[in-house]
């Protein structure tokens, strides 16, 4: 899936006036309608949040930067290997109805200075209609150029949202996404909705070059590493797929600034990955209020 930017409420990570989503619709998804999504919504919608860890774009009208992009008119260059690899996966993750992992959100070469560092631990349950509405993501926050870490969790489970700040004792419920306010889009960034998606590799796989690049370690575990460049107007991403049950285990966003010819990445890390479907998926995610914490009525 290709990527989104991101507004100071939607996805990326860090504050450029740029819009959440390439398809002004999914202001909607993210700000937390409850219709149900059919699967040409939930399609955009995973294009989006995949995107939410890059927010380039208005850097790159106001500052000069690029996102490493494929020409329309570029020939498309497909490599078999690269293909029948996606397709294991685009299967293996398809079949995935639950998934808990640690993931790790960072930024590398320039874009270090612009994407937040954070660690979490993710549930992500539910297929088709349920993919944003059931979840679970513990997170510590270090923001750039600040020492202040937040610990916080954020999670839903079927239109049920809560939101709690362990550094201010406090929880907060709604039945929407506003009441994650700017934390959204850290946690959208650290999840991986290919496994929430019913097609979760068709970008890739119709991208407009598809490299194979070789077996590279993600924290030890062997990965195909595989270059695409999209058919559509979104960064260039290598993607990290396990040579063992075929999952994905990294994927990287790549921008360059075009002043130093600099690339960077938005990274994002997956590790400890289990699929195993829990006895009970609701208990597993809703929230247990911790003894101490209050009411607040909105995150700070």
């Amino acid at each position: 899936m290709h990527p989104l930017h991101s507004d100071e409420n939607g996805g990326g990570g860090f504050a450029l006036r740029v819009l959440y989503s390439k398809r002004t619709d999914d202001m909607s998804v993210m700000h937390g309608t409850r219709e149900i999504m059919g699967l040409g919504r939930l399609r955009r919608l995973r294009r989006s949040a995949r995107g939410a860890a890059v927010c380039v774009v208005g850097l790159l009208v106001m500052g000069g930067v690029s996102a490493t992009v494929a020409q329309p008119d570029e020939e498309r260059r497909v490599d078999a290997r690269a293909v029948e690899i996606l397709k294991r996966s685009d299967e293996a993750t398809q079949a995935v109805t639950f998934v808990r992992y640690e993931a790790v959100v960072s930024g590398t070469g320039w874009m270090r200075d612009f994407v937040p560092n954070v660690e979490a631990k993710v549930l992500l349950g539910g297929k088709m209609f349920r993919a944003q509405q059931r979840f679970r993501i513990d997170m510590t926050i270090r923001p750039v150029g600040s020492n202040k870490v937040r610990h916080v969790t954020a999670g839903g489970f079927d239109g049920a949202f809560y939101f709690v700040d362990h550094d201010a004792r406090t929880v907060v419920r709604g039945d929407n996404y506003d009441i994650f306010s700017v934390h959204a889009r850290r946690f959208v960034g650290a999840r991986m909705l290919e496994f929430l998606h019913p097609t979760p590799f068709d970008d890739e796989l119709n991208g407009q070059r598809v490299e194979y690049v070789g077996i590279n370690e993600v924290e030890g575990h062997p990965c195909h590493e595989i270059y695409v460049a999209y058919s559509q107007k979104a960064p260039d991403s290598r993607w990290f797929i396990s040579t063992r049950d075929y999952l994905p285990r990294r994927v990287d966003r790549i921008t360059t600034n075009p002043r130093t010819g600099q690339h960077g990445t938005t990274r994002l890390v997956l590790t400890n990955v289990d699929v195993t479907q829990p006895k009970d998926e609701k208990k597993e995610i809703e929230l247990v209020v911790p003894e101490g914490y209050t009411q607040n009525p909105k995150p700070e």
